[in-house]
C-alpha cells in the first residue's frame, strides 16, 4: 500500500504539469533560502508544495534560531513501558500511510513513478524535502520522503539511501534499516561522490548496522529497576524543554525552555521564542509548580541553556548562544551569587571559549575545582568532544584536557555528568554504537583513566535522541531529556522534553581482605587489579587500606579476573561475575598471598628417561601448573635450574642438567611465557640437597628441577615489528 501511495504522489506531479512553471521556481527559491537559513520546517513547506505532499500547519512551526545547531532531541513512547517497544513497528508504517493518503490524490495511476527521474528540479526538491524533514526531526515523514528518493541518481545524491536507513532506524525499523545500510555500502563502495563529503559514510553505515543489532538486544533485555516518566506540563510546555539540573535541592530543578513568555530574538526571517533558563519546584511525586523564568541578568535577548549550579550554590554556569548573523558564538558563562543576587555573567576565558567554536554543557565537580564541558574546539577527536580543566573560584580556567579515544569518537559527545562517589561519567553520544541518535552512556573510573562506555540500555535509551542525564547524590533518581514521545504543542516533528528517572538498577559490590597465607595476617597496601575478561573495558586498580580491606562497585553483565599482589609475596587470583544477576548483590571474597621464600622452590613431578633430557608426557601436566602460576605472577623473573645426583662424571652431568633445564624453558616459552623471564641453569651435581647420598631415595631428591625468584618488577614491553 505504501509503495502505491508513493506512485500516486509522483503521478500527481505529472498531472499538475510536466513544465516547471514560474510559481514552482519561486517556491524552489523560497525553499532553498529557508534551507540555507536552517529554517527546515519552512523549507519543508515550500518543497512540499512543489512535490504535492504538504501537510497543513507545518509553516507555523519554527525552532528557536540556533537551537538545532547544538541540541538534538526527539519522540517515541510516552511512558517507558518496554513491552510496547518493537522493532520494524507496523504502527509507524500505518501512520505514514495515513499521512500520505491525506495529502496525495490517489485517483491517477496512469504513469509509472520512474517518470519522476526525468526532471532535475523535482529531484532536487524531493531530496531537499526529505532533508528538511530529517533536519527538523520529523522522522516519520523523512522516512517516506527518502523512500521516494530511491529513484534518484545515487551518483548525484549518494547519501539518500544512507539517510533513508537512518530514518528507518529512528522509527525503530531495525531490520529494514540494516538491509538499507548494507545495500548502501555495496552500492557506494568506490563511489567518487562520497569521497568529496569529508566523512567516511561507509564506516558510519557499518557502525549504524552494529547499532541496530545492539538495539534489538537491548530492547529484548531491559534493565530492571529503572522507570522513566515525562514531567508534567508545568515543566514541558512550548517547543523545547531540556537540560534539567538540581537547584540546591532534589526537589527544585533548573532547565532550559523555549516557550511563550521567553524573550524574543528578531532577525530578517522570523520571530521565534528564545531559550531561557527556568526553575520549578515539586508539589508532589508527580506534579510541579509553575515554572518561573530565572530572569536578569542570566536570561537575555540571546539564548541560554544547559544551566548548572555549583554544589555550594555560589555559582551558576550555563551556555549562551546568539541569534542571527551578528552573534554566532556558543559559549559558557559563569555568574556568582553575591549579597542576595546573581551578578552579571562573565564569559569563561579562552582556555574554554575559543571565538568561532562552540563550548557548552558545563558540569562542575562538587569541590568546584574541575569543569567538564563539550566543545568542537581544535585538538579534539571528532565534532563535539568532552574536555575537562581546572577552574578557580573566579572562573579562571586552565588549559583543557581532551578525554581519550575511549570516550570521544569522530562524532558528537555531549552533556557530561560525573558522580564522584561511584566514579561514573554519564554522557550522550551519537558516535558510539547505539539505538539511534544520541544514546546515554556510562563510563567508570577516574577522569584520567575512564573505561569503555556502556550503553545504559532500555528504558533509558530509545531510538531517538536521549541526553542530559543527571542523578541525585544518592544515585536513586534524576532527570534526562528525550524526544521519544509525541509532541503535544507541535503539529509535526519531535520536541525535546524532560523526563524524571527512578534509578534503581541492580548494583553489585565486592569487598574483602588480603591476608598472608602462612599466618593469616592482613596485608595493607596490597594491589588488586580488576580486568574485564572480554577486554571491552580498561583494567582498574585498588589498594587495600591499613587493615588490608578493599571495596569496589562492579559493573552489570561483566566477568572480572581479579589479582591481588604485594612485594615479597606471590599473587592470588580468581574470577568474579555479575553476568545473569538480576538483584543487587554484595559479594565478599578474600585473597591469600604466599610469602616468597629465599632460595629455590622444588618442582615436583618432572621426570626424564635415563640419560635423556626430553620431557616425559606426565611432566607436562606439572609444567602446565607452572605456566598458570607464572601467568598469575607475571611480574616475576625466575631461574629455572636442573640438578643431577652425584653419580657420573661432573662435566657430563653439567651438560645433561643444562639441557634438561633448557627443555623446561622451551616448554614454558611454547606456552606463552616470555623468554626474558626465564633463565635456564644446569648445576649438575654441584648443589645436592643431601650430601653423600647413599640410598636411591636420597639420590632421587638430589635429581630435581627447581626455580628461584630473581626479580619482582618485570614489565612486558611490546616490541614493534
Amino acid at each position: 500500500m505504501l509503495s502505491r501511495l508513493f506512485t500516486i504522489s509522483f503521478l500527481l506531479l505529472l498531472f499538475i504539469g510536466s513544465s516547471f512553471g514560474q510559481s514552482k521556481k519561486e517556491l524552489l527559491i523560497y525553499g532553498d533560502e529557508s534551507f540555507k537559513n536552517k529554517n527546515y520546517v519552512a523549507a519543508a513547506y515550500f518543497y512540499g508544495k512543489i512535490i504535492g505532499s504538504f501537510a497543513s500547519g507545518e509553516q507555523d512551526r519554527v525552532y528557536p534560531h540556533g537551537f538545532s545547531a547544538w541540541n538534538r532531541p526527539l519522540p517515541k513512547t510516552e511512558v517507558a513501558d518496554t513491552s510496547d517497544i518493537k522493532s520494524d513497528s507496523t504502527d509507524t508504517e500505518e501512520k505514514v500511510e495515513r499521512e500520505l493518503a491525506e495529502t496525495v490524490d490517489s485517483s491517477d495511476t496512469s504513469r509509472p513513478a520512474q517518470a519522476f527521474k526525468g526532471n532535475e528540479s523535482y529531484q532536487r526538491a524531493i531530496y531537499r524535502l526529505a532533508e528538511s524533514y530529517r533536519l527538523s526531526y520529523n522522522y516519520l515523514k523523512a522516512e517516506a520522503a527518502y523512500k521516494k528518493c530511491q529513484y534518484l541518481d545515487f551518483m548525484v545524491y549518494p547519501l539518500a539511501q544512507f539517510w533513508y536507513a537512518n530514518s528507518l532506524k529512528k522509527n525503530m525499523k531495525y531490520g529494514m534499516a540494516q538491509q538499507e545500510y548494507n545495500d548502501f555500502m555495496k552500492k557506494n563502495r568506490g563511489n567518487p561522490a562520497l569521497d568529496t563529503l569529508g566523512e567516511d559514510f561507509i564506516k558510519k553505515a557499518r557502525k549504524e548496522m552494529g547499532g541496530c543489532r545492539i538495539a534489538v538486544n537491548l530492547i529484548g533485555d531491559p534493565v530492571p529497576g529503572i522507570k522513566i516518566y515525562k514531567a508534567d506540563s508545568n515543566i514541558n510546555t512550548g517547543s523545547s524543554n531540556f537540560a534539567a539540573s538540581f537547584y540546591n535541592s532534589d526537589t527544585i530543578i533548573l532547565f532550559a525552555s523555549a516557550r511563550p513568555g521567553s524573550r524574543a530574538i528578531k532577525n530578517s526571517d522570523s520571530e521565534a521564542s528564545s531559550c531561557d533558563i527556568y526553575h520549578s519546584a515539586k508539589q508532589d511525586s508527580a506534579h510541579w509548580f509553575d515554572a518561573k523564568n530565572f530572569g536578569n541578568p542570566i536570561n537575555t535577548v540571546l539564548q541560554e541553556g544547559s544551566p548548572f549550579i555549583s554544589a555550594d550554590g555560589s555559582k551558576i554556569l550555563f551556555t549562551r548562544w546568539g541569534g542571527g548573523e551578528e552573534n554566532k558564538d556558543c559559549h559558557i558563562y559563569v555568574s556568582r551569587f553575591f549579597n542576595g543576587q546573581w551578578l552579571q555573567p562573565q564569559k569563561l576565558n579562552d582556555n574554554v571559549n575559543i571565538p568561532g567554536y562552540k563550548s557548552m554543557h558545563p558540569y562542575l565537580m562538587p569541590d568546584g575545582d574541575i569543569l567538564i564541558f563539550s566543545s568542537n574546539r581544535p585538538g579534539g577527536r571528532g565534532k563535539m568532544d568532552l574536555w575537562y580543566c581546572e577552574i578557580d573560584d573566579f572562573g579562571n580556567a586552565s588549559s583543557p584536557i581532551n578525554f581519550d579515544y575511549m570516550i570521544n569518537t569522530r562524532e558528537n559527545e555531549v552533556s557530561p555528568f560525573y558522580v564522584p562517589g561511584s566514579q561514573s561519567l554519564f554522557f550522550s553520544s551519537d558516535g558510539h554504537a547505539g539505538m539511534g541518535g544520541h544514546d546515554i552512556f556510562e563510563s567508570y573510573g577516574a577522569l584520567e583513566n575512564l573505561g569503555r562506555p556502556q550503553n545504559l540500555g532500555v528504558p533509558v535509551n530509545s531510538s531517538r535522541d536521549d541526553m542530559y542525564f543527571i542523578l541525585n547524590e544518592n544515585e536513586t533518581s534524576g532527570y534526562m531529556t528525550s524526544d521519544r514521545a509525541e509532541c503535544v504543542d507541535c503539529e509535526t516533528g519531535s520536541c525535546p522534553a524532560i523526563y524524571a528517572v527512578d534509578y534503581g538498577p541492580p548494583k553489585f559490590t565486592l569487598s574483602g581482605y588480603v591476608y598472608s597465607k602462612l599466618d593469616k595476617v592482613v596485608i595493607p597496601n596490597a594491589l588488586l587489579t580488576f580486568k574485564d575478561v572480554s577486554d571491552d573495558y580498561e583494567p582498574f586498580f585498588i589498594v587495600t587500606d591499613e587493615n588490608g580491606y578493599f571495596f569496589t562497585p562492579l559493573r552489570r553483565e561483566l566477568t572480572y579476573y581479579i589479582k591481588a599482589q604485594k612485594v615479597r609475596y606471590f599473587a592470588d587470583a580468581r574470577t568474579i561475575t555479575t553476568v545473569g544477576l538480576t538483584k543487587s548483590t554484595d559479594m565478599v571474597k578474600n585473597f591469600y598471598l604466599p610469602k616468597i621464600p629465599i632460595g629455590e622452590i622444588a618442582i615436583e613431578g618432572i621426570y626424564y628417561d635415563y640419560d635423556k633430557w626430553d620431557l616425559r608426557p606426565e611432566s607436562e601436566t606439572t609444567l602446565d601448573s607452572l605456566v598458570y602460576f607464572l601467568n598469575v605472577n607475571n611480574n616475576i623473573t625466575i631461574e629455572l635450574s636442573s640438578h643431577t645426583d652425584d653419580r657420573g662424571q661432573e662435566n657430563y652431568n653439567l651438560k645433561l642438567s643444562q639441557r634438561r633445564a633448557q627443555s623446561v624453558v622451551d616448554y614454558l616459552i611454547k606456552k606463552g611465557i616470555d623468554i626474558e623471564r626465564l633463565t635456564p641453569v644446569g648445576y649438575g651435581k654441584s648443589k645436592p640437597v643431601i650430601e653423600n647420598a647413599e640410598t636411591e631415595e636420597e639420590h632421587q631428591k638430589n635429581r630435581r628441577t627447581a626455580f628461584e625468584v630473581l626479580r619482582q618488577d618485570y614489565i612486558k614491553i611490546n616490541k614493534k615489528k
